[in-house]
């Protein structure tokens, strides 16, 4: 298993991320998300990205430290 990437500052408009997307060959999805407790380090059997459109919160990594992420920044997570 590879490791969680953050590009922070990754993109500033939705037609960035659009863009990308398309050039990862992947489908866009929208998860829109209120405050919810912490979900335990695990795993999943497909790559993900993700792109934190507004507001701010923070990630786990692979040894449980807090990464924060907000507006801007994009997550590989494999």
């Amino acid at each position: 298993m590879g490791k969680m990437v953050i590009d922070k500052g990754y993109f500033t408009t939705q037609a960035e991320v659009m863009e990308d997307i398309r050039d990862s060959g992947y489908w866009p999805t929208t998860y829109v998300s209120g405050r919810s407790p912490e979900l335990p380090l695990h795993n999943h059997d497909h790559d993900i990205l993700g792109y934190v459109m507004e507001g701010e919160t923070y990630v786990l990594d692979e040894n449980g430290d807090r990464i924060p992420i907000g507006p801007g920044d994009r997550l590989v997570i494999p």
